[in-house]
């Protein structure tokens, strides 16, 4: 009896949370539109058009401006590695290595300065920029000190997007005069070479976002979302869910979750958990044209502008990704809870329940199968994870025992 008062409790307040669900202006204050986000453990980033950026230290409860040094303060595109955090300007790219404290240009053999997109990718940081006479793609491998023109096969277009699949690399176009020059482009070598990959998507498609969610390359324009399986090879627009006109400016990929930032009739943010092939829209109080959102381990954050509303809003991201129940297998009485918290960064806690006459492991993989951790267990417990020197993205938690396994996946943040 206990244990049922105990659910209706639960049950209770969760209809109440789901009924309650909504979006929270931050108090960000920004006077401008906010262009772009990033994230990295507990900091955000957000790139304000004329402003400089927005840093705030404390996952959005409280944010200052970050200026010095920044001779553009218009900033479409931030990167981060490690502390190196990068901001792509119309005055080429500044790096600040003291987390937005000052800003220094890393520019000076960047031939074209009107940076539009950042890319960090193994020790390559790639830029795409604004059509001028220098368009196209550049790269540089020792943070700016010395840039690289890789954009053999681009057209004359803005280079809005660009995403990265192991050795693929995708750019994205838009705003060309000739429309055919507009759409994706991929280069198998760092970008030394581009091949247009538009089937299925045909010409003239601004792309505004490119995102890549496990083999699948998903392409925001300014019709929809498109997707691909084979690397650009063949496109489908797959709009299932995003109201008619939808124009779909960023994409935010977050374990196995996909965020659309849109604009357009009923726009807002839009999320996919099967790939791109359905959305559902989740807009409880949050103002309609989205230029970005960021994702970390608590929250959601959409950047809003509209109707001169500007400003960065927020949701506790378990209202959006929902919370798995226990595995529990009734023959062997054994149970699996879902680690806590998730997503998490770096530690979680794992419960388990194993019937007193058995033994056995419970092991962490990584998402290729690599076993990383092994602790054996019995009867029942906690088994803590600390993920601080691992990479971001889904982890697999296996209870085994010599009957049965139990399998429950695990998200980390960064």
């Amino acid at each position: 009896m206990k244990n049922l008062r105990l659910l209706l409790v639960l049950t209770a307040i969760i209809a109440t949370s789901n009924v309650n669900a909504q979006w929270q202006n931050t108090e960000a204050g920004a006077a401008v539109a906010v262009l772009c986000m990033a994230t990295s453990g507990s900091n955000l980033y957000a790139g304000l058009n004329g402003e400089g950026v927005y840093l705030s230290k404390d996952g959005g409860t409280t944010w200052k401006t970050s200026k010095t040094g920044l001779t553009d303060k218009y900033v479409y595109s931030i990167a981060v590695n490690g502390t190196n955090i990068f901001a792509g300007t119309n005055a080429g790219v500044f790096l600040s290595t003291n987390n937005c404290s000052t800003w220094t240009n890393v520019s000076s053999t960047l031939a074209n300065k009107m940076v539009r997109s950042l890319l960090y990718s193994g020790t390559n940081l790639f830029a795409g920029t604004y059509v001028v006479s220098n368009y196209g793609v550049f790269t540089t491998t020792n943070n700016g000190t010395s840039w690289t023109e890789a954009r053999t096969g681009l057209p004359p277009a803005h280079v809005t997007a660009l995403a990265v699949s192991g050795s693929n690399l995708f750019a994205g176009t838009s705003g060309s005069p000739s429309s055919t020059n507009n759409g994706v482009f991929l280069s198998t070598d760092n970008g030394s070479l581009w091949v247009k990959k538009t089937t299925g998507m045909g010409n003239g498609v601004n792309v505004n976002a490119l995102a890549i969610s496990g083999t699948m390359v998903l392409a925001g324009t300014d019709s929809g979302v498109y997707i691909s399986s084979n690397n650009g090879t063949l496109w489908t627009k797959s709009n299932t869910g995003l109201p008619a006109n939808t124009i779909v400016h960023g994409l935010t990929v977050y374990g196995n979750t996909i965020f659309a930032s849109t604009s357009g009739t009923a726009g807002g943010v839009y999320s996919s958990n099967n790939n791109g092939a359905t959305w559902s829209a989740f807009n409880q109080n949050l103002i309609t044209r989205i230029n970005a959102t960021a994702v970390n381990s608590t929250h959601i954050f959409a950047c809003v502008n509209v109707h001169l509303t500007f400003g960065i809003w927020k949701r506790p991201i378990g209202e959006i990704i929902a919370v798995e129940k226990p595995i529990v297998n009734s023959a062997s009485d054994m149970r699996l809870e879902q680690n806590h918290p998730n997503p998490f960064t770096p530690t979680t806690s794992i419960s388990y329940l194993l019937p007193e006459s058995q033994k056995g492991f419970l092991n962490i993989y990584s998402s290729n199968g690599t076993l990383i951790q092994s602790t054996k267990i019995y009867g029942n417990g906690t088994v803590k994870w600390n993920a601080e020197n691992k990479a971001a993205g889904v982890y697999i938690c296996k209870l085994i025992t010599d009957k049965n396994t139990l399998v429950r996946k695990m998200l980390l943040a960064k």
